[in-house]
């Protein structure tokens, strides 16, 4: 039943279902689905994230935006901390993913702003947890 609703729902995001079917052929299965409406960062979207892990421990973000306006979609794809070596549950950023993170750069120079933003929506969640599991208590 779950993977009937995911390949429903990946059918409206053609783009992550290519790179979704990818990982699964190399073993990865999805332990994660966050959809989003809207997102803060970006009007009028909507986002998909899956976090795909492998028996190895290796685990993979994939974020999915649709813009609206435009019925673009955009596909980014992170590798995040390993299986027992994340902070804490709910947290998928440590110091060495953040410092080794690098972003694609635009033809004329920049990076793509698209990139960047969902980095930092990953580390603003991140440091929300931190504050309301942690040091709120």
């Amino acid at each position: 039943m779950i993977f009937e609703d995911l390949k429903l729902l990946l059918q409206r995001f053609p783009k992550l279902m290519v790179t979704f079917t990818e990982l699964m052929n190399e073993g990865y299965s999805v332990i994660d689905i966050t959809m989003n409406a809207n997102s803060k960062t970006l009007l009028n979207s909507q986002e998909v994230r899956l976090i795909c892990e492998k028996s190895t421990g290796k685990r993979i973000l994939l974020t999915s935006f649709i813009f609206s306006k435009e019925n673009k979609e955009t596909v980014f794809q992170y590798e995040l901390p390993d299986k027992g070596k994340e902070l804490c549950p709910g947290i998928y950023l440590n110091a060495d993913v953040i410092k080794n993170k690098t972003f694609k750069k635009k033809f004329l120079g920049g990076y793509q702003e698209e990139e960047v933003d969902e980095f930092l929506d990953i580390v603003i969640a991140d440091y929300n947890y931190i504050f309301e599991k942690i040091i709120k208590k």
